[in-house]
């Protein structure tokens, strides 16, 4: 039987065996997966570092309350009809 190693995960997501881990899990497996992703994984000896608060960014501003203005149409002529033609007869 071949021994497992844990590894703990750094960023993104990971499937394996059906389970799908996040950021700061643990996944507990054979394969050398810190050497094969090592910017994904890195290998734990025993005793697992807590998971970094990740810091959530304050919450936008809520947008000013701006009356809306009302506009009016510009005084003078209205537009003219369109042109009719008669049609010639044959």
């Amino acid at each position: 039987m071949a021994l497992t190693k844990k590894y703990l995960l750094k960023g993104g997501d990971h499937t394996q065996d059906g389970k799908t881990y996040k950021s700061g899990d643990v996944v507990e497996t054979t394969y050398p997966l810190s050497t094969m992703f090592p910017q994904k994984f890195s290998e734990v000896d025993g005793k697992v570092p807590a998971p970094a608060k990740e810091e959530k960014p304050a919450p936008a501003p809520a947008p000013e309350k701006t009356t809306p203005v009302p506009t009016k149409k510009p005084a003078g002529k209205k537009a003219p009809a369109p042109k009719t033609t008669k049609k010639e007869n044959k």
